[in-house]
């Protein structure tokens, strides 16, 4: 939770900031021109790399203590798919927080930038829609054995009261 509310406080500030530095930060080394807003992503860029480490660290903690806490109330072959729901999720976000760091500077790349950026943009979307196939089909089964178990313990209620009724 620390890490995450430094991130997001830093990201913040690099987003205040660079509107005010932006007529002062115009830097060329080479045939290369940086500029504020490329500066301040990559600013960006390896904030969250550093936090975003510490932030996965704990939301894996995080992760195992609730997939423990859901086996102890699903039993076998269940509790694998809990846990591949919840890697995917977190997969997804990873996906997305990427995208949305990456974009921006590719796109200042002169003459490949955009349609690099484009590619990414499709790439991403592809493999989030692979992840998400997954995950309904994870979430799909997981519903379906347990309704199934649901039922059949219906079922033997149901026909066990039938039989008492008889004697």
């Amino acid at each position: 939770m620390k890490n995450s509310l430094i991130l997001y406080f830093l990201l913040f500030l690099c987003n205040s900031i660079e509107p005010y530095l932006h007529p002062f930060l115009n830097l060329r080394i080479g045939s290369i021109q940086l500029r504020s807003e490329t500066i301040f992503t990559g600013l960006s860029l390896i904030f969250l790399i550093y936090f975003g480490y510490f932030i996965l660290l704990d939301v894996k903690f995080f992760l195992g203590l609730a997939s423990k806490l859901i086996s102890a109330w699903l039993v076998g072959e269940e509790v694998s798919r809990i846990r591949m729901i919840a890697y995917d999720t977190a997969i997804i976000i990873a996906l997305i927080l990427f995208y949305e760091l990456v974009t921006p500077l590719v796109s200042d790349i002169q003459g490949v930038g955009k349609p690099l950026a484009t590619a990414i943009q499709i790439i991403v979307l592809a493999i989030v829609l692979l992840l998400l196939y997954h995950l309904a089909t994870q979430i799909y089964h997981l519903v379906r054995d347990r309704a199934e178990i649901l039922m059949r313990k219906i079922m033997r209620r149901i026909s066990g009261s039938d039989g008492d009724d008889e004697d």
